[in-house]
Order: C-alpha cells, then structure tokens, then sequence
C-alpha cells in the first residue's frame, strides 16, 4: 500500500532525473485542511516521503514518544521523530523568531505518583545521554508530575519508590556440574518472579498505603492494586500464572 502511494505522490523530473511530486500530490496538499499522525516515532522512511507529499509547510501535526519507539523490526526510523525534535523551535522560541514550525513538549504527567515519576527519570536520563543520535533525556524531555495525590499522614507506610535491578551469573563450571539427576537452577525469569512476590508480600505486610479515589482517602494495599507487567506474556505468562 506505501510503495502504491509513493507512486502516485511522485514522479520522476525529467530536466534532472531526480523525484518531484506529482499532480495528485499537488492537489492532495491544496485539499488538506491539516494532516494528523500519531505515533511518529514508529513512521518509517517511506511512509515520511507520503506524508511530505500530501502535506503543505504548515498543516503537518505529528505527536509521538520516543521512547515508545518498538518497530525497529519493520523498518520504523525514530531518527525522523528525533531530528525534528532538536531542531524544531520551542513554542516560546517560535513565536519570538515567527517560525512555521514549532515544538510542544506534552511532558506533565497526571497518571502517575510522584515516586514513579521521579523514577522513570532517573532511569531515562541515564539510558539517554544524546550519544549516537540519540535523544537528550534533559529537562524538557523528562516527565513533570502533574497529578495531586495528597501525601500520607504521618504514621502511615506509603508504597516506597523502588528500582530492583537483578544480576544473574552463571560460571562454566556451574553448567559442567548441571545434571538430569541434579537440581536445575532457577532461569533469569523464575527469579525475577520470586523477588516480585517477596516484594509484593512485603507491601501487603507493611500495609502499605494507596490513594482510593472512590474513597477521597488512603487504605491499605491489596492485591488487587498490583499489576505485573511483561513484555511478552507468551515467554512469561507460565512463569507468573
């Protein structure tokens, strides 16, 4: 459908050799009130040249999350979403130089407790540090909390903000010793799921508190308000089920 669309949208100059767009193009930017893509991070380099064709200098309207970028494997560019993003102008900045084109940074986050937030942070600043092309995780990049939770009483346990990083090692000798008769170690993710339930455990020990909003107040945790989220359920469902 893409390479169907390219076609249409361009067509070969004959005084240089090189693409132009098409007559179609030309009247599919004069139509266009304004154009909308989501997930921008996600465009690959084909479907950019569709959008540049339909698209005038001041009607394109993208949003998008680097960070969410996951479609490496079908040839998804984030470079396109990361290159605008350092050199578009920010909103203030756009309306002193009059630029077309400008930057909203959509980064106050209401969703999430302020531990979680300050969370995501720390660990995103320190995987994007603006080497190899990459996105600078600085302050107009990271998550601005956003929500108003009230703070717990005094006395009360709040859920405690927490980053568990597990190391697992395995020597040569370790799997020289490993038999049918002998006791299987434990794979990488059976121990992330035990520390996950001790973890768990703990906090419904503690009692610790979370806001409910169906009550204006904190309670106790339960079980029910913890979730464990995979990546695959596939290769970890049996594990955590």
């Amino acid at each position: 459908m893409e390479h169907f669309c390219f076609q249409l949208l361009y067509e070969t100059d004959e005084a240089t050799g090189g693409l132009q767009f098409s007559e179609l193009a030309q009247q599919l930017k004069n139509q266009y009130y304004e154009v909308m893509v989501d997930e921008y991070q996600d465009i690959n380099d084909l479907q950019e040249s569709v959008l540049q064709a339909v698209s005038r200098e001041n009607n394109l309207f993208m949003v998008g999350d680097i960070k969410q970028s996951i479609y490496g494997f079908r040839m998804a560019n984030p470079q396109l979403f990361a290159e605008k993003y350092a050199s578009f102008p920010t909103e203030q900045s756009a309306e002193e130089t009059l630029a077309v084109c400008q930057r909203l940074d959509l980064n106050r986050n209401f969703r999430c407790r302020r531990n979680v937030v300050a969370g995501v942070n720390e660990v995103f600043a320190r995987l994007m540090n603006g080497r190899d092309g990459d996105l600078l995780y600085d302050e107009h990049a990271a998550l601005v909390y956003g929500a108003d939770y009230p703070d717990v009483l005094e006395g009360q346990q709040p859920v405690p903000e927490q980053i568990h990083m597990l190391v697992l090692t395995q020597t040569a000798d370790n799997e020289e010793d490993a038999s049918d008769d002998a006791e299987q170690p434990l794979s990488a993710m059976e121990e992330e799921g035990i520390l996950l339930c001790r973890e768990m455990q703990k906090l419904i020990e503690e009692k610790a508190q979370v806001y409910d909003k169906r009550l204006q107040g904190y309670r106790d945790i339960t079980w029910r308000d913890m979730v464990v989220l995979l990546r695959s359920p596939k290769s970890a469902g049996a594990v955590y089920a």
